[in-house]
C-alpha cells in the first residue's frame, strides 16, 4: 500500500510492504506527483512481521511520526501491488 502524508508543510510518500514501511521526505510545498521507484530516504523496521492489515500497519507508523512531532495528515492512499 502507498500513501503520500503532509507533514509541517512537506510531504511524505510512504509505502508499506509485509514487514517494512518505507517513507520519503519530499522538499516542495506543492502535491508533487507520486514518485515510482525512488529509493527511500529513511525505512523503519516494524516489530510485527505479519501485520493483519496493512492500513493500521501504516496507521501505527503514522503515529510513530507524530511522536517525533510531524503534524502528519493523511491525503491520499492508494493500493500497490506487492
Amino acid at each position: 500500500m502507498r500513501m503520500l502524508l503532509r507533514a509541517n508543510s512537506r510531504f511524505i510518500d510512504l509505502t508499506c510492504t509485509s514487514n517494512r514501511i518505507k517513507f520519503r521526505v519530499l522538499p516542495s510545498r506543492t502535491l508533487p506527483p507520486l514518485p515510482l521507484g525512488s529509493p527511500p530516504q529513511h525505512s523503519i523496521n516494524m516489530m510485527n512481521r505479519l501485520p493483519k492489515k496493512k492500513m493500521s500497519y501504516a496507521i501505527s507508523t503514522i503515529e510513530r511520526l507524530q511522536k517525533l512531532q510531524f503534524n502528519v495528515s493523511l491525503l491520499m492512499r492508494k493500493r500497490k501491488p506487492i
